[in-house]
């Protein structure tokens, strides 16, 4: 008789049209799992420059190499640089829908398909959306997504790898028995370890066996939870579209009453959902960023261009990332913002520039 963590995932492998789904720590840990699982050793995993750094960290930590390339102003992998790409030893393209805006997948898929890379469909940001008619996290033969803080399902953690291939499932099974376990709280007592080592020492290329291993704690585990969480679950996949209306309302007020020359808002495609409401700031970012942290106003300004993390002097190749990195500020759209917040801190923006440039 199957347990309510794998009736969930039967639910999870449903709604993503797949045939397996497996809980995990966190998306990373699904992500290792799976590179572990297809014996992926010494390839490139391409990534968009923009990506959380925690995903080529664990590229890098399955034993493969990260390799980047530059996004366009959607923040989405800039796919004609990606179709004039040569490179030997690929094994995968991580397609990701950063910032809730929707990858196209026919071009990806088309791109890969004629070089045999493998696609893995990361939706963390994404949730919810649709992209031609199918929801996003069914158009590719893996998908990895997160159920952390701040995600369209925020379960304060935890994350999933769902795939077609009964091998593949069984294989990354199998080596999820053998990681640790972790509560919440054990998980945010590895995070805070793993936090104070980035403030230190970002730069995989520098970091010794012992740093390694602190990100590889924070970074791939099991899930220890109880019932509930898995109920939660599978109430969020229940109310997801409830929940991306609701974003989608507030992102409109942003929208609506953010109003200044130095801010502009990050491209959406009609089919996106909001992980955030982002804004581009032309000067000052950092500035207003301090502004809101004062006001407690929930601000932040991921993502960075992730490449300087792992080499040395690449920014010239990275044009749009590094700009977008200087000026890309996030205002959340989830359950720590009402409506009426949006409208209160689109009030409070809009005055501090006018304020800043009398």
């Amino acid at each position: 008789m199957k347990d309510i963590k794998e009736k969930t995932e039967g639910k999870i492998a449903d709604y993503f049209d797949k045939k397996h789904a497996l809980i995990t720590g966190r998306a990373c840990s699904g992500l290792w799992l799976y590179l572990k699982a297809k014996g992926y050793k010494d390839n490139f995993i391409i990534l968009p420059n923009n990506i959380c750094t925690v995903v080529p960290y664990t590229v890098s930590l399955s034993g493969n190499k990260p390799y980047f390339v530059d996004i366009e102003d959607s923040g989405l992998i800039d796919l004609k640089l990606l179709d004039r790409l040569k490179l030997n030893k690929v094994a995968a393209v991580l397609g990701s829908h950063l910032y809730g805006n929707i990858l196209d997948y026919q071009k990806l898929l088309r791109i890969c398909r004629a070089r045999n890379w493998d696609v893995i469909e990361d939706v963390a940001q994404a949730m919810g959306a649709n992209y031609r008619g199918k929801i996003a996290g069914s158009l590719a033969d893996c998908t990895i997504t997160s159920f952390g803080i701040g995600k369209h399902i925020d379960l304060g953690y935890g994350g999933m790898v769902a795939v077609n291939d009964g091998l593949v499932f069984e294989k990354m099974t199998r080596f999820q028995k053998d990681l640790p376990s972790y509560d919440l709280e054990t998980f945010k007592s590895k995070l805070d370890s793993f936090k104070r080592l980035l403030a230190v020492n970002p730069y995989f290329y520098k970091w010794n066996d012992s740093e390694k291993d602190i990100c590889y704690e924070a970074l791939f585990f099991s899930l220890k939870a109880e019932d509930d969480y898995y109920l939660n679950l599978e109430k969020g996949l229940t109310h997801l579209k409830k929940e991306n209306q609701l974003r989608a309302k507030k992102a409109e007020l942003f929208s609506k009453h953010l109003r200044n020359n130095a801010l502009k808002p990050m491209l959406f495609h009609n089919d996106a959902t909001y992980w955030r409401f982002n804004i581009l700031v032309k000067g000052r970012r950092d500035e207003l960023l301090q502004h809101l942290k004062e006001k407690r106003i929930k601000a932040t300004k991921y993502f960075e261009a992730a490449d300087k993390y792992f080499s040395l002097d690449t920014e010239n190749k990275f044009p749009v990332s590094y700009r977008q990195e200087k000026e890309i500020l996030n205002l959340w759209v989830g359950k720590e913002t009402s409506l009426k917040d949006a409208e209160e801190i689109s009030l409070i923006i809009n005055s501090y520039f006018e304020s800043v440039l009398k």
